[in-house]
């Protein structure tokens, strides 16, 4: 599945947002970045939770995450690369 990420870092706070595409992105809350480690969490289309835990490698972030949802979880890796500034 691709997803898009918009991030800005303001010391270690993060913010920004993410969703399938550019016109169904939501806004990344509780957003940390302490070394290469980024944590962050937003709510999807239809009410789906995301929280991801993300190490930076180079231009990839990569790590895992849990989708929930109507009592339901799901875990899941992620292999998020830079495509621009």
């Amino acid at each position: 599945m691709k997803v898009l990420l918009k991030l800005k870092v303001s010391g270690q706070e993060v913010s920004g947002s993410s969703g399938p595409t550019e016109d169904q992105l939501s806004t990344i809350e509780n957003g940390r970045v302490e070394g290469k480690k980024l944590t962050f969490q937003f709510t999807g289309p239809g009410g789906a939770n995301f929280r991801f835990e993300l190490t930076l490698d180079g231009d990839s972030l990569k790590g895992s995450f849990v989708r929930s949802m109507g009592g339901n979880s799901e875990n899941g890796t992620a292999d998020l690369k830079r495509t621009g500034s």
